[in-house]
């Protein structure tokens, strides 16, 4: 009787002491080395989806598309809380007709409306999705609020931060396109750059965001396109990570992680809204995969998904759930986490000559873990060899595979399914080798090489 009182009170000690530990862990944090993310102590690669107007639908549908998002592999959802079209008073109404506002001087929210965004929350939460949530856009931030009143925003940001403090799986990117604010009367205003006091109202919201969560939450902001959250906010102490937006594939708009990966002090980049898959762009799902491979080699934390018809929870949205590119997207995640992704490096070195042209959509893309023990290069199509530094790679002998970001299988050289490597190479001083993808159909056939040294035995991509 003693023995067994004496393991009991050593189980609950443990136990106590295990549950401490796990409120000392933040459900999300930024690694030490500034790069990428923690959940609940462990790496965290991000994969989001825009789905900005889900506060539009019923419960059973928010249900169905987070079930249908979690069953592709995704883990964070990206939210408008509030939606109003640029020079119009009235907001986007959820599905009850409800409106966000009973107020905007003093602010007073309609406690129907965000009862939804509660549930909302809640059920990102019982599926264990992470929700950034965006409680405006950028052309509506100073027409809901003037610039003379900026304490109206920050009141705004408070009231958000402390109604969400409790719940840890919330993000907040503190409005979206943020320098869309500058567009005052004038829509599509070519400089889109936010004067002074403009600036003031967004730090207001930020700071109100801020105080009302008491440092429960991370934050970001959401630039406009072909920028990023570094041209004004980069050092300001609320913000955790950048965002990058980069709507689409064209001349000298290639947005490159890479900038901001380097940057110093070190902060975790997302490309958080590339070009949508049928969307204004002309992207399919080749397209979203391209920017996908090339923003995470180039240093980035994850990558952030959208569709076309999804976004807006048009009339045909649920006949798009299961797109082609939908489908893809966890080959990516599944990819680097098959490696020590918060490893990863930037390796365009690794490519001998030149890697190709970003707009015609045939540049290739290299990155390398710290250790060199491991690296991955993106071909954007089959037809296209490239030289690359196997001699970089760790070891004497480097295990070599195809892995096909279309389904997430490996490949032998010639194009049949293997649990194998297609090649072992010899890794020596500077050795080169040329390798040529299987098959020969040209663009939109994209492949990854996986070069692993061969002493690690690391399991097939």
């Amino acid at each position: 009787m003693y023995f067994l009182i004496i393991v009991l009170l050593i189980s609950n000690s443990c136990s106590n002491r295990n549950a401490q530990l796990n409120q000392d862990v933040p459900f999300l944090s930024v690694s030490e080395d500034g790069h990428y993310l923690r959940k609940e102590g462990k790496p965290f690669f991000w994969l989001g989806d825009t789905g900005w107007f889900l506060f539009t639908q019923p419960p059973e549908d928010v249900e169905m598309y987070i079930q249908n998002r979690v069953s592709h592999g995704f883990n964070t959802l990206q939210m408008m809380v509030t939606n109003k079209r640029f020079n119009k008073a009235e907001f986007r109404k959820n599905y009850r007709g409800e409106i966000p506002f009973t107020s905007l001087d003093p602010v007073e929210l309609n406690e129907m409306y965000f009862a939804h965004i509660d549930d909302i929350v809640r059920k990102a939460e019982e599926y264990n999705m992470v929700i950034a949530l965006f409680p405006t856009w950028g052309w509506s931030l100073d027409q809901m609020f003037s610039t003379e009143k900026p304490e109206n925003a920050y009141n705004l940001g408070f009231l958000l931060g402390n109604r969400y403090k409790n719940y840890k799986n919330v993000i907040w990117s503190v409005c979206g396109e943020y320098h869309k604010i500058a567009w005052d009367t004038e829509p599509k205003k070519p400089d889109s750059n936010p004067d002074e006091k403009e600036l003031v109202l967004i730090e207001n919201l930020a700071r109100g965001l801020t105080e009302g969560h008491g440092g429960m939450h991370l934050m970001t902001i959401h630039p406009d396109g072909w920028k990023s959250s570094t041209e004004h906010f980069h050092d300001a102490d609320w913000l955790d990570f950048n965002m990058i937006q980069s709507w689409s594939i064209g001349m000298g708009n290639e947005m490159d992680t890479r900038d901001d990966y380097y940057r110093i002090p070190a902060k975790p980049a997302l490309l958080a809204e590339p070009g949508y898959e049928f969307g204004g762009a002309g992207h399919q799902a080749f397209e979203v995969r391209y920017e996908g491979y090339h923003s995470v080699l180039n240093g980035g934390m994850g990558y952030t998904y959208g569709c076309e018809g999804i976004w807006n929870f048009n009339e045909k949205w649920k006949d798009l759930l299961n797109s082609e590119g939908t489908t893809q997207m966890k080959y990516l995640k599944n990819l680097f986490e098959s490696r020590s992704f918060t490893e990863r490096v930037p390796a365009q070195e690794m490519i001998e000559g030149d890697s190709g042209d970003w707009a015609s959509k045939q540049k290739a893309m290299a990155g390398i873990s710290k250790d060199s023990t491991w690296a991955i290069v993106y071909f954007p199509n089959d037809t296209s060899r490239r030289r690359i530094h196997v001699g970089i790679i760790s070891g004497d002998k480097v295990n070599a595979w195809w892995y096909n970001p279309r389904d997430g299988k490996c490949y032998s050289q010639e194009n049949v399914e293997t649990d194998l490597p297609f090649g072992v190479y010899t890794s020596e001083g500077n050795r080169v080798y040329e390798f040529d993808p299987p098959g020969y159909e040209g663009l939109n056939n994209d492949w990854v090489l996986v070069l692993d040294d061969a002493r690690k035995r690391y399991s097939r991509p």
